[in-house]
């Protein structure tokens, strides 16, 4: 809590040299620029236009403003209404600022998950009866309502690995997201601050049993939300971990897959990658039909089939 109203503090100094300067002794007020505020939290904004009312002397009812703008040499409460000490400029700035909020708000709202206990009492029914994988995956599902419940269901997972087997450590970030109940997941593997491969899914499945509560459009988007929260992300794994897949079968796998997808790889330059390459291999894509191994492929910066059955 002391970190974020410090945080706060030098927030509100940086925002109010953008909108407050001296002149002949009296504090002149510019217009806020929309674009400075548009990554700021709803908390931020809520400071930021308070601010307003605290440089005009304003009495604030609530406890927090009250202690947070106290902790400022410059605030003097005197007044319990500071409307007539408001300049065009003033309004103006808590106008936007509050349309800004309003906004933010319909997009947290959109963000939301909501389940009536109907709903849930259908899923807590079939847990009742349900086999041992439905029941790992419910109990996976009422975590993640315990979880996002009231809240954005927007989170971002990380896979770290050796992709490329170049000898640094690779980050795939995975952001997952409800917007109006549609779950969008959106994988990208990035290098010095440029994206070189991403993936995308909306409304991910997975077969959990045949209760049409489970089924594509019969579920409920907590389930959707929980299966992309789990089931989603890229995964990773070594060669190793493929033993029974010999260098035979994946040299034609993947000549196989550039003959059909008609990329521009020689077999023999492929070939000596593949014999040289150190990095690991990755499934990625919808989880329910997720069976194609694939390796990175430096030269052409993109994924080669390695195994599908």
């Amino acid at each position: 809590m002391i970190n974020k109203l410090i945080y706060l503090a030098v927030l509100v100094l940086i925002i109010s040299c953008g909108f407050e300067k001296k002149e002949n002794n009296s504090i002149k007020t510019e217009l806020i620029a929309i674009e400075d505020l548009n990554e700021k939290s709803l908390d931020d904004l809520r400071i930021i236009r308070n601010e307003i009312f605290a440089r005009k002397g304003y009495r604030f009812k609530s406890d927090d403003l009250v202690k947070y703008f106290s902790g400022f040499d410059w605030y003097e409460p005197k007044y319990d209404n500071v409307d007539s000490l408001l300049s065009d400029l003033d309004k103006q700035n808590i106008q936007n600022i509050v349309e800004l909020e309003k906004e933010k708000r319909r997009e947290l709202e959109r963000k939301e998950i909501k389940i009536d206990d109907a709903v849930l009492s259908q899923y807590e029914s079939s847990e009742l009866s349900a086999d041992g994988w439905t029941k790992q995956f419910l109990a996976k599902m009422f975590q993640t309502i315990d979880q996002f419940e009231g809240r954005p269901a927007d989170t971002t997972m990380f896979t770290i690995g050796n992709i490329d087997g170049i000898g640094n450590q690779d980050t795939i970030k995975t952001h997952i997201q409800a917007v109006d109940n549609d779950i969008f997941v959106s994988s990208t593997w990035s290098r010095k601050g440029e994206i070189i491969w991403s993936n995308s899914q909306k409304n991910p499945y997975l077969g959990i049993n045949s209760d049409d509560i489970f089924s594509y459009e019969g579920r409920h988007p907590w389930v959707t939300f929980t299966i992309a929260l789990n089931y989603s992300s890229p995964e990773l794994s070594s060669r190793n971990d493929y033993a029974g897949i010999d260098r035979e079968t994946a040299i034609k796998m993947a000549e196989w897959y550039i003959e059909r997808k008609n990329l521009n790889i020689s077999m023999v330059e492929y070939t000596s990658y593949f014999d040289s390459f150190d990095g690991q291999l990755i499934l990625f894509g919808e989880p329910e039909i997720r069976h194609e191994l694939m390796q990175w492929y430096e030269p052409k910066k993109q994924f080669i089939l390695y195994y599908a059955p």
